[in-house]
Parts: C-alpha cells; structure tokens; sequence
C-alpha cells in the first residue's frame, strides 16, 4: 500500500474559501491531488485506495471541508482534520482471519478424576491431553465437533463452542454399580500399540483385568509387551529392548522410583490402587524426557474422588493392601494407600546357598529366613474454581530381608548372619495452568532418594576339643545411598489447529554415596554430587490430516562436566488408512547417572 502524503503550503484561510470541482469519470484520488493544488490544501490519505472509485462532477463547495465530504459520501470513506491537515481513511474494517480457542479438560465421569493422555479429534484434528487431562486447541473454526476417547472408557462424541475451562466427562466401561446401560456408544479399545513408535498404553480400569495376585498385575502386563524381557529381571530394573540395568526409569507422579527388593519381584513397588495412567516408551521418546538411554515408564496416580468417600481393600496370599479416598472441598480430595506383609514369606526353601551345587549329606545346615515389607502412599489434589490443577504426593517404602544360617562340622560351629534393609522415599508438588489465550504451564518439583544396608556378620566357634587356628570372624556393613531433586517446567502452546509447540527446562541434582565398614574400619567411601541444566523444544506439525510429524531439540549441561549434549529427536505417525498406522522415531540419547556392581571377597 503506497501512502500519499500531499503536503502544499498556503497563505489563505480555508475556512471561508470556495472550491469548484470538474470531473468526468476521473479517479477520487487524482480529483483530489488537483484540489489540492489549485487550492493548496494539505491532504493525507491511500492513493491505492482511493483510486478504486471514480467521480463525475460539476459544482461549486463553500469551502474544502464542504466538497470533500460531497466527494466521498457515496463510498466507505470518511476524513478528520487534524491541524491543517485533512486524513482520509476507510470506514470498511480490515479482513482479517479470527482464530477461535477451545480449552478444558477431561474427566471420569464416576469420580471427577482426571485422564491424562486422552485422544481427542477437533474437526478433524487430532491431539492428546497433559498428564492432567487438559487440552487447548485454536482454529478458524467457530464451532468444534468432538470425539473423546481413553482406555476402558466409552468414546464421546460431543459440539461445543469457543470457550475455556470446557469438562467433557467419559463414562467407564466397569463400575461398581449393580447395572449401567449404555446405548450407542463405543469403548475404546483396552490397550493401545502403535499410538507411537515405542509407545505402549495402559490404564486403571484395564489392570482389573490382568492376570497376578494384585500386588503385580501392572508388571505382569508390562512383560507382556513386545520389547521387554519377560523373566531374570527385577521390576525395578525392566530390561527394554537389550539396554541394560540402570538404563531405564520409572517415574511416579514425576518423581522417580528406584525400587526396593519386592520379595522376588512378586510386589510391585507401585500400589495398583494409585496407578491411573502408565505409558511405556520403549524409544525414540520426545524430548521432554531425560537422563535415560534405555525405556521409560512414566505412571500418572490417581488424584481421588471429588464425589463421595470411598475405600478399596484387597488381602491376597501375600499383602493386606488398603486404598481410602476422601473429598476434603468440591474440587478436592485427599488418598490414603497402605501395604504391608502380614506373615513371613520367605521359606528355606527359597535360599539358594550351596550356590547350585550338591551340598554334603552328613552335615546339617539350618536356616531361618525373614522378610518384611510395607509402603505408604499419601495425595492430596484438586483444581482451583479457575481450572488449574494441582497435587502433592508422597511416598515411603521399606523392605527389610534377613536369614540366618548355622553348621557344625568337626566340632565347629559356623554361624552367618545377614540383613539387607531398602527404603525408598519420594514425593512431588505439581501445579498447572490453562491461561485465557490457550497456552497450558505447569510447574513441578519433586525429590527421590533410595537407601540400601547390607549388614553381613560370620562367625566360628568350637563346640568341643581342640584342634587348629579357628578363621577369624567377619563382619562387614555396606551402605548406598542415591538422592535425586529436580525442578521442571513445561509449556504448550497451541499455534493453529495443525501446530502445537511445547517447550521446557529443568534443573536437577543427583548425589551418591558408597561405604562399606569392617569392624569400625572404613574400607570403602565415596560421595558425589552432580548438577545438571537442561532444556528442550519441540514442535507437532501436521501438514496433512493423516500425517504427524514431531521435530525436537534437548541441550543438557552437566554443569561438573562443563559441555552442552545437544540431542535431536524426531517422531513421524502416518495414518495409511482406519486400521494400519506407520511410525518412525529416531534420536539421541545421553545419561549422565549409572548403576554398578560391587562384589566382596566372598563373591556377594
């Protein structure tokens, strides 16, 4: 657009000056430059504009303001004096694109609480919510066709308007009601591969359905899967897709899990009562997640009922577990769960100690072995009467093994005494934020730390006669500790109804300690500490409606280590048709805290 300014000096008076105008089909713009100059008038308007319309005219004005107001009052056009200046401008508003925001989220409709990770399709466009159940879409569109769907629940089809703070409440396909009926509606499908690459999907109301006592149904469904290894593995330490121990995380309402023993792994350091929402990345993961080169296992717990009390209680063939959820506000609840062993599950028979070989007929060994375990979940979230959401959870698990062998051979008594205690703590304070223009925040610290004791005591004592030296006792106590805080922040930002951009940084530290004592003399000891800065940004971009594409960028700053890892990340979902999906993942990976093996003399 080319403005013209005309700018003519003059010695008159306007007011009070009469103009004559002579046009045959001439452009506005050209009459009034010719006014301008015959009359030394300043004006000020679109030359382009204004050349769009065409004046036929004869006549005679008392003065200019009078002949310009003639000239333009057949057109979308009106003028201001400003000083000695006459500005003409368009009374047409500019054309422009408006873009309406839908925001909310997404509930069970039974208890109010939250389902992280929803599917939802907005006129043909595809997104899925936070780990809290919101979601923000932005499109040209004024009006929003939905279709919500989450496992074990059934699809809701629903038209809303522009606007935030929207609740679309899904049914569950199982409740504790003695009968439900649904007509026409379809349940989504009770467990999800191929959503991503390395992406598997499992929640609540499906782990009713999986095989175990109870204590280990969502570790038996994830062995399961394809990728991960089925046996020889504790569950704190999932072998996914050939890493190796220590390579994968476990998180838990964001914090992590390092595990405990779990009594051969037939407890799952995860109360099922708390597990509303686990996601299993195998690889190829976004660049949101850090610190891993293995798999991920990223379990959202539930936030309790709004509605009314309940209490959940299950006693199996080796836990009593208890599950209790209190409505504190209209928007708020607080969950108490508790394990604990109610008799001693380990046997003699479950202690390998001739280590595979035959051990001699003519001497008895006897053996007493102990084991004892207890956890303890507390929560207490909610949402504010402006729709953002917040929780507090805590953890504490302790597991405590011990045996106790005797032997006596040639008149000499040996004696082995061994304790092992863990205990793992952790907790985490969320709070997340829709704002009014779409872009969802959410802030979170969390803290983890776990404590393993080994305390092993052998002793030799002579029964009767004399004989040789006797070996000198042994005594000998292991400690390791690791300690994990970390601050995270992440923000979506909803671009268009084809482009959503996240981005985030965190900020964590990790310290370690290693000690082993013998008899008041400290033959081991280590401490170290680490701190590391990170930050990440990635954007889904979907060009064509079956086609996703997912390009991200991580930098983290191992702040001892004094060098930027930058690792690139992609993710590709095409859509070949209703029923085939082709994913594509690629990606670096960098860990910066590992697990090692110490072995003693004695092989332990």
């Amino acid at each position: 657009m080319f403005l013209l300014v005309l700018l003519l000096s003059f010695q008159q008076l306007l007011f009070g000056q009469s103009v004559t105008i002579k046009a045959v089909d001439e452009p506005l713009n050209q009459v009034l430059m010719q006014m301008a100059r015959d009359y030394r008038i300043q004006l000020s308007f679109d030359d382009q504009l204004l050349s769009a319309y065409s004046i036929t005219l004869d006549q005679d004005f008392n003065n200019p303001e009078e002949a310009i107001t003639f000239l333009i009052k057949d057109y979308p056009l009106d003028f201001k004096q400003i000083g000695d200046v006459f500005t003409l401008y368009s009374t047409e508003a500019e054309q422009t694109v408006t873009n309406f925001r839908l925001s909310g989220r997404v509930i069970d409709s039974q208890t109010g609480e939250t389902l992280p990770y929803s599917h939802i399709l907005i006129n043909e466009s595809g997104l899925v919510t936070d780990f809290n159940g919101n979601f923000s879409f932005v499109s040209t569109d004024s009006l929003f066709d939905l279709s919500v769907s989450y496992l074990g629940y059934y699809i809701k089809d629903t038209t809303l308007s522009p606007g935030a703070a929207n609740v679309l409440a899904l049914t569950p396909s199982i409740i504790g009601l003695q009968e439900v009926v649904v007509e026409g509606s379809i349940l989504e499908r009770s467990g999800q591969i191929g959503e991503e690459a390395g992406l598997i999907r499992l929640n609540h109301k499906i782990a009713y359905r999986l095989p175990g006592n109870g204590d280990n149904a969502v570790f038996n469904f994830l062995r399961l899967q394809p990728g991960i290894l089925a046996a020889g593995e504790r569950s704190s330490e999932l072998i996914i897709w050939g890493s190796y121990s220590g390579h994968s995380k476990i998180l838990f309402d964001g914090f992590t899990i390092f595990g405990l023993k779990n009594f051969n792994d037939n407890i799952s350091f995860v109360n099922p009562y708390m597990a509303k929402d686990i996601k299993v990345l195998k690889g190829g993961y976004s660049s949101d997640y850090d610190d891993r080169v293995g798999g991920i296992v990223d379990i959202s717990g539930i936030n309790g009922s709004v509605n009314k009390p309940s209490i959940n209680v299950n006693i199996n063939n080796m836990t009593l577990n208890g599950m209790a959820s209190i409505p504190v506000t209209k928007r708020s609840s607080l969950i108490f769960a508790y394990r604990h062993t109610y008799y001693n599950l380990m046997d003699a028979d479950d202690l390998n100690i001739s280590g595979g070989r035959p051990s001699p007929g003519k001497y008895d060994i006897n053996i007493y072995p102990d084991y004892n375990f207890g956890d303890f979940n507390i929560k207490y979230a909610g949402s504010t009467s402006r729709g953002d959401n917040f929780f507090i959870s805590l953890y504490n698990g302790k597991d405590e093994f011990s045996y106790d062998i005797e032997q006596e051979r040639n008149n000499v008594n040996v004696s082995l005494d061994v304790e092992e205690e863990n205990r793992q703590r952790g907790g985490s304070a969320f709070y997340g934020k829709t704002w009014k223009n779409g872009v969802n925040s959410h802030l979170s610290i969390s803290a983890s730390g776990l404590n393993k004791e080994l305390y092993e005591k052998q002793l030799a004592t002579r029964t009767s006669g004399n004989g040789g030296n006797l070996p000198p006792g042994r005594e000998v106590l292991f400690n390791n500790d690791i300690l994990e805080l970390s601050v995270k922040n992440k923000t979506r930002i909803p671009l268009s109804k084809r482009q959503m951009l996240e981005a985030g940084w965190n900020y964590t530290h990790e310290s370690v300690s290693f000690s082993q004592d013998s008899l008041d003399q400290t033959l081991a000891n280590s401490d170290n500490q680490s701190h590391r800065l990170g930050f990440f940004v990635q954007d889904e971009i979907r060009p064509l409606k079956r086609l996703s594409i997912r390009p991200g960028v991580r930098l983290d700053y191992p702040i001892h280590l004094e060098r930027v890892y930058i690792q690139p990340r992609i993710q590709l979902t095409l859509d070949l048709s209703d029923h085939w999906r082709f994913n594509v993942a690629a990606g670096m990976y960098n860990q910066f805290i590992s697990e090692t093996s110490v072995i003693d003399e004695l092989g332990n």
